[in-house]
This record gives structure tokens, sequence and C-alpha cells, in this order.
């Protein structure tokens, strides 16, 4: 959709918009209870764009929050895994950060982590894990509500490695 209209999504539907409101390179996604879009005025370093998390619902709750993939790697066994990306909370209702389910790989536990500091400055949130067997993990992030509606987190800088 190229459109600037805006779509009540219910249940675990998603609108997705290329261009929106007919400005080039803009992207937004939305659901229910969020929505995620690229933004070139809040970056952590020149990279481009960053990418802005809107939660809008007040059941945007953790683990039914605004979730989304941001990586899909290969990893190889028995060598920790450790993905970071920095986020940018502009208040503390809202909480950010990224996860791995469990069960993906041998030996690859679930695990997350979250924003823990103040509102207004970026953060480097980190999650790592050791799979016991090669194979591909996805790692996502999520934002979800700590009470107000008003406050956005953005997202730069992903990183991975391996050990």
């Amino acid at each position: 959709n190229t459109s600037s209209t805006d779509y009540v999504e219910s249940n675990a539907s998603h609108a997705y918009h290329a261009d929106y409101d007919g400005v080039s390179g803009v992207y937004r996604n939305e659901t229910s209870h969020g929505r995620l879009e690229s933004d070139t005025s809040t970056r952590r370093t020149a990279s481009g764009y960053s990418w802005k998390a809107t939660i809008t619902s007040a059941n945007a709750s953790k683990s039914n929050g605004y979730i989304w993939n941001i990586a899909k790697v290969a990893v190889e066994a028995n060598s920790q895994v450790t993905a970071s990306v920095y986020v940018y909370r502009t208040g503390t209702g809202i909480n950010a950060g990224l996860k791995v389910s469990g069960g993906q790989l041998a030996g690859f536990a679930s695990t997350e982590a979250y924003c823990t500091g103040s509102a207004g400055a970026w953060e480097q949130v980190t999650v790592t894990g050791t799979p016991t067997e090669n194979g591909v993990i996805t790692i996502q992030a999520e934002a979800y509500t700590g009470g107000t509606l008003s406050h956005y987190a953005y997202f730069d800088d992903f990183s991975i490695t391996q050990a």
C-alpha cells in the first residue's frame, strides 16, 4: 500500500506500506498493537535510517507487543553467538529489546534483553547463546507498552558475531 490511509488491524493481521504517504523510501508496517516505520531524524549513526516503533494499544504487553524478525542467521555449533542493537527510548513508557526463542537449535535456550536505563540516550541491548548444532536462528526485536502510548523506541546499528 502506498497511501497514507491508516487501517484498523484485528487479531494477527498486518498492513505493509512502501513509499508511505507518497514519500519515496518511507516504509511502515502496522498491526493491531503497534507500528514500525523507517526514520531518518533519530539515528545513532549516519547509517541511512533507524526503525521507529510505536505502540498503539494498551494490550501490547511483553511477548504480545510489536514483534518483528530482525535477522535470520546461519550459525555453527559450539560457538557463542552475540547479537546487539542500539535502542533509544523517548520515555520509559515503552519497553524495547531483542529476543531469541528457544528450541530453534539444540543448545540455544530462549534469551532476551530489554532496555534498563533511563530514556533519552542510546542503549546497547545484547543477547547471547551457544547452539550445539549447526543451523539457522531467528532474532527478533520487540517493543511493548510500559504504561504510556505516547513514547517511542528507535532501533539502529544491529550487529551479530560468532566467536
